[in-house]
């Protein structure tokens, strides 16, 4: 009986010894992880990017005297995979040229700009930054 129970206790601590690498993670970052870490370190509270891969539609908060430019737009998040735990989020804000542009854009257009990102588990660095002026440029 103790050499049954001396087995069985060997057999546990060998079992819990296992090397870390032939464990599954605990967690692993997700698509959706990367999508969340760049809109809580870069979002400024004047956008409304979805926390998934997709499209919504809301308000581009912008500057200007109480309550400040609000112009009716898209918000869109996507991203790709680029290596073991790393994503490419592109965050997009798409609106109307009635609403909101500069001279050299034409009123019937549908403008956007756009944020990429270099994103991983331990950090969220911006890459690039393109498209047309903004409203969230307005102070």
């Amino acid at each position: 009986m103790r050499l049954a129970l001396a087995c069985m206790l060997v057999l546990f601590l060998m079992s819990s010894c296992s090397n870390e690498k032939d464990a599954p993670a605990a967690t692993s970052f997700t698509e959706n992880d990367a999508i969340a870490k760049v809109i809580a370190e870069y979002n400024h509270n004047r956008f409304e990017f979805p926390s998934r891969a997709g499209k919504l539609d809301g308000l581009i908060r912008g500057g200007g005297p109480a309550p400040g430019l609000q112009i009716p737009g898209q918000f869109e998040s996507f991203v790709k995979q680029t290596g073991d735990g790393s994503y490419t989020v592109t965050l997009a804000v798409y609106w109307s040229a009635q609403d909101f542009r500069t001279e050299a854009d034409s009123p019937d257009a549908t403008l956007h700009h756009e944020w990429e990102y270099d994103v991983s588990s331990s950090r969220a660095r911006l890459v690039r930054e393109s498209g047309d002026v903004s409203p969230d440029r307005i102070e």
